[in-house]
């Protein structure tokens, strides 16, 4: 806590001033007991100085041993060394020993601190090695208790199973007698007497199991007491092995016994019968049909061994060490091989030990496994031996143990057609009985499909595909766990349900089961009333989901059967595993000649183009690219060329690793050649388009030059006239110049490339006062335009330049000689500044009526309408308010600058 380190930190700090306190002490009682006694040890310095130093050095360590002998060697200096600067003397006597007196310091500061760090490493250690014995201490009380307390729990464990099996008995008792009087009639119903011995074979294999575990907790708890008896060893063994040989005969198996004719022995033949129906019953459920044990009775002196060979399985050799433990198995899995306790081979070694015999397993020379037993054939001394007894309870020991053994080997059920039509059950359980009784509970409702383990059963689904497996968890060669985890390791049985059934019904083994997509996880004993509720709703979902996707399914199909596209899907080699009717339509192979085969054997690619395709695919694969579009040229199935969009996208697995590309291919073959056409078309009109050019520039070039020949003529005319005293009249000239001039304009205006986005009102003026002048407007007439930022392109200036030329000569025109005359503009944006609205005005007469209804327009009005409408995509209004006034609304084309 807090306080305990300040508490620490306080105690420390006074540690360290303490030590340095001793550290300046100890110097000045040195040098006042030398000053005492000075008379006597004079001349000797630093007589007390050394002991003075290395009580320092001790205390202080390696700086307070330094600072120690400094302030010695200034007290004796001062003190004891006469004169004062005898030290600087030459000869210096007392500078030699004052070095040494230093060295000395610094030997016993270093000395003593190397001292005080191992001893602080050596108590460290011992802090350390008490902590450690402390610790294994401890340890070793709780290893005691531990080990008191685990006694204890298998002596409750012994005792509980021995009260257990007690209380079983009793039921199996009231079970077995009745069960075994019914089936003692023989006027029993074909289907009460199979359910009936069903039932009879299962207690008399739940008796088996409770006499097994009663036995353990006998031998367990030390109550199992052998009761010797005068036997012959080697009638015994041949009495068990007769016991086999029906069973040898049934599965093929060679049987053999090795034995002398007569072993007099002296132990309990009950227990060595028990050994032995034991042994011969792990060999035959190891060894296959067709195999062959060996049962081998040998002497050695005053020694029996008995040897049990099989040409199975065998035992591996980390596993022959755990099973003779009890309730352990050679597996030691879910997958075991065989069904049973684990209590057989338990109660083997238990019995041969109290015989004062031992047991092993080991490799035998038929390939399987070989168990030997060796066993004293003399009875300890002072143990009470009975008499010889006749043959014993072997035969309804062994009966038991044959029985067992043909309903494990038992063919079960066999596949059931059930009702035509009906769902399709995969059953997949080891035990024969079970087997039969799920496909007798089945039958009546559904086709059933049966599989002894799990890797049976997944061939079968694999083959078959049910509608719905169900499963026992605990099963040789594939657990029901590993089985669920391979169906849903495959993509087709994603919606076929599955049930397990087991005896393990613990949480975490159901949430394990419910993690990797089981649908039910029953525990045993189950209802079959339940088991049967459950399919039937599995399966309800199932067909209402199947049914759902169906439509979906459908409804996407005939969306591709009618799409103008062609819907292909690859594997990642290039494999074909989906067709449309439109790729049929677009390639030309069918469906059934498509799927399966790679893109070479189509011939799709086009040569030049296949090393493109080749490295998109690997960008696919390598998960660089997820989709794509690209054209690529193409072939049909007859040779003919074409060309395709393809729209391609990687469908993935699981995994998120590549599964398939889905492709679409579009056929744009006559889009392409419309194209080129178009191309071709375009080309042809750029030319005729040049030709026309350098024709209006010829018509451009002789007409311009005609007007300036004329206009240069005129004036040569008149100055001859003026001449000869006949000039031309005035007003005759202005008007023939005027119309030149204005004939020169409008050439100008259609000719004229110069104009570059100009400002409206820059164009407006310009033009308007050349139109004005050319057309003879009073010199009077006022010309005003509101300054405004807009511009239009050049495509419009040219027509907007004409538009407006026609509109001041029609000013011009019809201008009133008896009163001022004057032109307004005005510009402004309008349409959310997406168009021009321009207002142009005179004072004139105006336009007459039947003009403003369109009824009739000049030539020149009607060549500005359509300008207007055309070429600018505008409007053109035209009305009178003290004069004429046309409003022109035009598309923007250039960004309007503020």
């Amino acid at each position: 806590t807090g306080r305990e380190v300040a508490v620490v930190e306080a105690e420390r700090t006074g540690a360290v001033v303490q030590r340095w306190l001793l550290v300046a002490l100890v110097p000045l009682v040195a040098a006042g007991v030398q000053w005492l006694l000075w008379p006597v040890v004079q001349p000797f310095v630093w007589f007390f100085f050394y002991p003075a130093i290395f009580l320092v050095s001790r205390i202080g360590g390696l700086r307070g041993g330094l600072v120690g002998t400094v302030w010695s060697m200034a007290l004796a200096t001062v003190l004891f060394v006469e004169p004062r600067l005898a030290l600087l003397g030459k000869p210096a006597r007392f500078a030699y020993p004052a070095i040494v007196f230093v060295a000395m310091g610094v030997v016993f500061s270093v000395t003593h601190e190397r001292l005080r760090r191992a001893n602080r490493a050596a108590s460290q250690a011992l802090a350390v090695a008490d902590a450690a014995n402390r610790d294994l201490a401890a340890a070793h009380a709780e290893v005691s208790r531990l080990l008191d307390k685990t006694r204890e729990l298998d002596r409750v464990k012994t005792t509980f199973f021995a009260n257990v099996s007690h209380e079983l008995r009793t039921p199996l008792t009231l079970i077995l007698g009745p069960l075994a009087r019914h089936l003692a009639d023989t006027n029993l119903p074909g289907d009460l007497r199979r359910d009936l011995d069903r039932a009879h074979r299962s207690a008399l294999l739940l008796l088996r199991h409770v006499n097994e575990i009663l036995e353990v907790s006998k031998l367990g708890s030390g109550r199992l007491v052998v009761r010797y008896r005068s036997t012959d060893l080697a009638e015994c063994v041949a009495r068990v092995v007769s016991l086999f040989e029906g069973l040898a005969a049934e599965r093929g198996v060679r049987l053999s016994l090795a034995a002398p004719p007569h072993v007099p022995a002296t132990l309990d033949d009950e227990m060595i019968e028990r050994v032995l129906v034991n042994l011969l019953s792990n060999a035959f459920k190891f060894t296959p049909d067709g195999g062959q044990i060996t049962l081998t009775l040998s002497v050695d002196g005053q020694t029996a061994r008995l040897r049990v060979d099989d040409d199975g399985p065998g035992v591996p050799a980390d596993q022959r060490a755990v099973i003779f433990e009890p309730f352990r198995q050679a597996e030691g899995r879910d997958t075991r091989k065989e069904p049973g306790t684990g209590l057989g081979l338990a109660i083997v070694r238990d019995l041969v030990t109290l015989h004062g015999g031992e047991v092993g397993v080991g490799s035998s020379d038929l390939g399987g496994a070989r168990f030997e037993i060796t066993l004293p054939l003399v009875a300890p001394p002072g143990v009470l031996v009975r008499a010889m007894s006749g043959s014993g309870p072997s035969d309804l020991l062994g009966g038991q143990a044959v029985l067992d053994l043909r309903t494990d080997r038992a063919p079960g059920a066999s596949d059931s057609a059930g009702p035509a039509g009906a769902p399709h059950l995969l059953v997949a359980e080891d035990n024969a009985e079970m087997l039969g009784f799920l496909c007798e509970t089945f039958a009546p409702r559904y086709r059933v499909t049966t599989a002894r383990d799990g890797r049976e059963a997944l061939a079968r689904a694999v083959e078959l595909h049910p509608d719905l497996v169900v499963s026992d968890v605990m099963m040789p060669e594939m657990t029901g766990e590993q089985l669920l985890e391979e169906l849903r390791a495959n993509p087709a049985f994603d919606d076929v349900p599955v049930i397990l059934l087991t005896a393990k019904a613990d949480a975490p083994s159901r949430l394990h089961a419910l993690e990797r997509g089981v649908q039910e996880y029953l525990a045993k004993p189950f209802s079959t009333d339940e088991l049967l509720a459950r399919v039937d709703g599995l399966l309800r979902t199932r067909a209402l989901a199947r049914s759902a996707l169906h439509a979906v399914s459908s409804k996407l199909e005939l969306h591709v059967a009618h799409s103008p596209v062609g819907v292909i899907e690859f594997t990642r080699d290039f494999r074909v595993i989906r067709w449309s009717g439109q790729a049929e339509r677009i390639f030309g192979w069918t469906a059934e000649e498509a799927v399966g085969k790679r893109v070479e054997e189509l011939h799709l690619l086009h040569e030049d183009d296949e090393a493109e395709v080749r490295g998109l695919w690997a960008s696919f694969a390598a998960g660089e690219v997820r989709s794509n579009r690209h054209t690529n040229r193409n072939r049909r199935k007859d040779g003919t060329a074409l060309t395709c969009d393809w729209y391609n996208s990687v469908v993935l697995d699981a995994r998120g690793e590549l599964e398939s590309v889905l492709s679409l291919a579009l056929d744009i073959t006559a889009r392409v050649e419309a194209e080129r056409e178009l191309e071709v078309l375009y080309a042809q009109a750029k030319a005729e388009v040049a030709a026309n050019a350098r024709l209006l520039m010829e018509v451009n070039h002789r007409v311009k030059n005609n007007l300036l020949s004329l206009s240069g003529m005129l004036l040569v005319e008149q100055r001859l006239a003026a001449d000869a005293g006949q000039p031309i009249g005035p007003e005759a000239f202005e008007r023939f110049a005027r119309r030149v001039g204005a004939l020169l304009a409008a050439h100008e205006l259609l000719t004229q490339v110069q104009w570059s986005a100009p400002q409206v009102t820059t164009l407006a003026r310009e033009v308007i006062e050349r139109a004005l002048a050319s057309a003879g407007a009073p010199a009077h007439t006022r010309l005003t335009v509101a300054a405004t930022p807009h511009v239009v392109s050049p495509r419009q200036a040219g027509a907007l330049a004409m538009v407006l030329n026609e509109l001041a000569t029609n000013s011009a025109k019809h201008a009133r000689d008896d009163g001022p005359t004057s032109v307004t503009v005005e510009v402004h944006a309008a349409r959310d500044g997406r168009a021009l609205a321009i207002t142009y005005r005179d004072d004139g007469p105006g336009y007459p009526e039947e003009t403003l209804r369109a009824e009739r327009l000049g030539v020149g009005l009607r060549l500005t309408r359509e300008i207007v409408e055309g070429t600018l995509r505008g409007s053109l209004t035209l009305s009178n308010d003290h004069g004429a006034v046309a409003e022109l609304v035009i598309e923007s084309e250039e960004p309007q600058r503020s």
